[in-house]
């Protein structure tokens, strides 16, 4: 079974330890993970895949302020993990802290309403 991460950082914080502690643990019991991120660096030794840039998150930061459109930039960024999640395969998609400058939001809900693939969202923030 191949298991999905989709969450701001790796390691980094509370919700990034989080995420790496249950990338460990699912792959310690044999499934397949990969954590996909958007700000910062990944530990050595996980499969990940970096959302954007720095620069992107520069760019979608300024976006949000000027336009007032908090999760709506990043477009491109977007595009690109939902081609990295189609080669991936994931069965499960488990989201975490999906704010923070690097996720268009409603490129990626449009995206995981249309797909038969199962999504569990942690709301770490409520």
């Amino acid at each position: 079974m191949r298991l999905l991460f989709i969450d701001a950082f790796v390691g980094f914080g509370s919700v990034g330890r989080i995420v790496q502690e249950l990338y460990d643990t699912a792959e310690e019991r044999g499934f397949e993970c990969c954590i996909a991120y958007g700000r910062g660096d990944a530990p050595d030794g996980y499969n990940t895949y970096k959302i954007g840039s720095k620069a992107g998150v520069i760019e979608a930061g300024i976006e949000s302020r000027i336009l007032d459109n908090h999760g709506f930039a990043s477009r491109n960024a977007t595009k690109r993990l939902i081609a990295f999640i189609e080669k991936f395969n994931p069965d499960v998609i488990n989201l975490h802290s999906i704010h923070g400058y690097y996720l268009n939001i409603k490129i990626l809900f449009d995206y995981l309403h249309k797909t038969h693939r199962k999504v569990v969202w942690t709301l770490h923030d409520c």
